[in-house]
């Protein structure tokens, strides 16, 4: 996977949100190395997922 995969979906991070499954994650990433193109359209769909979730991440830990 690219490095951008790799810095912004992370396994202590992912562990930590307790959102997605990171063997789900990571399975996507080895696919997406494969040039399988419906992995790399659901990993981006994490990472967008991934960049929201931390910018509102102490919005979302005080209001829930």
């Amino acid at each position: 996977a690219s490095d951008v995969y790799k810095r912004q979906l992370k396994e202590d991070y992912i562990h930590h949100q307790n959102i997605f499954n990171y063997s789900f994650v990571r399975q996507l990433m080895k696919q997406m190395n494969k040039n399988l193109n419906d992995s790399a359209i659901k990993l981006w769909t994490i990472l967008v997922f991934q960049a929201w979730y931390k910018k509102f991440e102490s919005y979302i830990d005080n209001n829930l």
